[in-house]
Order: structure tokens, then C-alpha cells, then sequence
């Protein structure tokens, strides 16, 4: 499972092709430089303004503020882990529905008899049904040998 998805390596690949003399330097603050560091100021200030601004505000001791601004870090990456995580077995599970959906429905495979013509000439029987018959059917499917 990869961390990043293909538009980051086209991106860096782009880069590599052009070069040093022949960078963008504006496309590169733009797509690469700025959501890097807006990723990683969010990662430490979110926790930060969380510990220091939100959570004294609720009036608690300065032993219990001092913890929490110890763990919050701790908290929002163990957070944001999960929400990778959530987000990835989300997708597993997406991918394993639409399998299972393939397979049942047939969806993407050539069906063999479909379009043929029957050359046969249908007979159409008659809604009575011989009870010999259900008989048979019957011992067919449960798998009853018949005696003779």
C-alpha cells in the first residue's frame, strides 16, 4: 500500500525531467513546496492551539493542562493514524464489494452463449406436470439413486 499517490510521482518526475536550469520555480512553490509545509504547520498547530488555547479554557489545573499539552501531539498523531487507517480498510472493503459484485453479476466478462441463435424449435409443453416426474426431479436433487 503506498503512502502517496501518482500525482506525487509525476510531479517529482517533472522535476527531475526539467532540471535545475530549465525549473519552475513558481510551479513547484505551488504544487510541491506549499502543501508540503501547510501539511506539516497544521501537523504542529493544531495540537498546540488545542493544549494552549482550547483546553485551559475549560478550567482545569495546571497539572492536568501540562499533560495535555505534554500528549496532545501524541493524540493528534495517533488520530490522524487512525483516520489513514479508517480511510484505507474503507477502500479495502470498497474494492472487495465491487469484486464480489463482479463475480456475481458477471460485470466485464464475455458472456459465451449470449446472441446465439437457437436453431431448435421451441415446444411448448403443457403446464401439467406428471407426478413420476417430480418423482424423478425430486430424487435428482437430493441426490437419491433410483431402484429398479
Amino acid at each position: 500500500m503506498p503512502l502517496m499517490d501518482d500525482s506525487w510521482r509525476v510531479k517529482f518526475e517533472r522535476v527531475r525531467e526539467d532540471g535545475f536550469s530549465r525549473l519552475q520555480a513558481f510551479w513547484v512553490l505551488q504544487e510541491i513546496v506549499i502543501p508540503i509545509v501547510v501539511k506539516l504547520l497544521t501537523a504542529l498547530c493544531v495540537p498546540y492551539v488545542l493544549a494552549r488555547g482550547l483546553f485551559p479554557a475549560f478550567g482545569y489545573r495546571l497539572v492536568v493542562n501540562s499533560a495535555v499539552y505534554r500528549f496532545a501531539w501524541l493524540g493528534c498523531l495517533y488520530l490522524s493514524l487512525l483516520c489513514f487507517c479508517a480511510k484505507r480498510i474503507h477502500v479495502w472493503f470498497s474494492n472487495l464489494h465491487n469484486s464480489i459484485r463482479d463475480d456475481r453479476y458477471l460485470i466485464g466478462r464475455r458472456l459465451h452463449n449470449f446472441g446465439e441463435d437457437n436453431t431448435q424449435p421451441q415446444v411448448e409443453t403443457a403446464n401439467v406436470l406428471d407426478p413420476q416426474d417430480i418423482e424423478v426431479g425430486l430424487r435428482h436433487r437430493l441426490n437419491i439413486s433410483v431402484q429398479s
